[in-house]
């Protein structure tokens, strides 16, 4: 039940991800929620070097990148789709 949790919360990361590609505005708050929130999913799995765990670091780093800098669009596109990916293959 957690993993289909987490799996809907990378859907809607991947949804605010696409949100930030079509350049509309996000709040600030939301960013840095989802920031903590990736970052404490992703510690418990970093010992094992698991690749979802790759994913949602470097999603956690894009996010965080693009409170400060104009971060290209392909650059969200393809990181919503990584993160989409992780979260269907969860739900299922």
């Amino acid at each position: 039940m957690l993993v289909k949790i987490l799996g809907g919360f990378d859907l809607f990361v991947a949804l605010i991800l696409f949100i930030l590609a079509l350049n509309i505005h996000v709040w600030g708050w939301l960013i840095i929620l989802l920031i903590i929130i990736l970052a404490v999913k992703s510690l418990p799995f970093i010992i094992s070097i698991c690749m979802a765990s790759i994913i949602d670091i470097l999603i956690t780093i894009i996010l965080l990148l693009s409170l400060f800098f104009d971060i290209s669009s392909i650059i969200f596109v393809i990181a919503a789709f990584a993160i989409a990916q992780k979260g269907v293959m969860s739900l299922l």
